[in-house]
């Protein structure tokens, strides 16, 4: 999200246009609360919740949001982004 509004504003610069996009805040803090247990919070600079699971409570302890946390991020980041 970050990076988009950065792209963005970087071409109306050079343009000579007026910078239009404005980065919302959007954070996601993945959470480990216990053995096997984590939780999801995710918000914006004023600290409005974003749902993004719709079905699940973000704030509510999960084996799920463990998962994602310990297992599935570290993979995304060491075979995805570092490279």
């Amino acid at each position: 999200v970050e990076s988009g509004v950065l792209q963005t504003n970087v071409v109306e610069f050079l343009e000579g246009h007026p910078l239009t996009s404005k980065f919302n805040g959007y954070a996601s803090c993945p959470l480990v609360t216990g053995y096997g247990k984590g939780i999801m919070p995710k918000f914006d600079y004023s600290m409005t919740p974003w749902e993004t699971f719709l079905f699940l409570d973000q704030l509510k302890e999960r084996r799920l949001f463990y998962f994602i946390k310990a297992d599935l991020l570290p993979i995304l980041y060491w075979r995805g982004l570092v490279r």
